[in-house]
Order: structure tokens, then sequence, then C-alpha cells
């Protein structure tokens, strides 16, 4: 029973990071790191480790960076709001220049 449980969390890990990846291959940084964040570490098989801790930075990175730039327009649009276009164009620079 416990070698068939350690199996299905082997599958269910190889799953998910395979997917995670196919998501990050596709740009989506955040679903790639909610799905990575379903599997625990210590579940990961020892030949997925090195692309499941690759994936995890990868995801996590491009989940932060995607928040920064949809911060970024947030303010843009609230300097536009509030009149100052100078400083709109400034954080919508800052959005458009962010590569995620």
């Amino acid at each position: 029973l416990m070698l068939a449980s350690m199996v299905r969390q082997d599958a269910d890990a190889s799953s998910l990071v395979t997917t995670a990846t196919e998501q990050l291959t596709a740009g989506q940084y955040e679903e790639a790191l909610a799905t990575l964040q379903q599997v625990s570490a210590d579940a990961v098989p020892a030949d997925l480790k090195d692309a499941y801790d690759a994936a995890l930075a990868t995801a996590t990175t491009g989940a932060e960076q995607r928040r920064a730039a949809r911060a970024s327009f947030d303010a843009g649009q609230q300097a536009l709001d509030a009149g100052d276009p100078v400083a709109a164009l400034g954080h919508f620079a800052d959005a458009r220049g962010n590569a995620y």
C-alpha cells in the first residue's frame, strides 16, 4: 500500500511538473506557479528534481514580474485619472518595458 502511494505521488508530481513546463512555454507564469505549488518538493522524483527546481524558479520570477507590470500599469491608470499624464506615461513605459 505504501509503495503504491509513493508511485502515485511520483506520477502526480511528474504530471504536474510536465503541465507547469508546458504552461511556462506558453508564458503562463502565474498558472505554472500555481501548478507547481500543488507539488510537495519531497514528492518530486530524483530524475525530475532539477526540472522542478528550474521551473519553480522561472515561474516565481515570471509571476513576480507579471505582478510588477500590472502594478505599473495600474499606477499609470491612476495617474492618468488624476490628471497627471507625465507620471502616467512613466508608469505605462515601465509596464511596457517589462518582458513578462
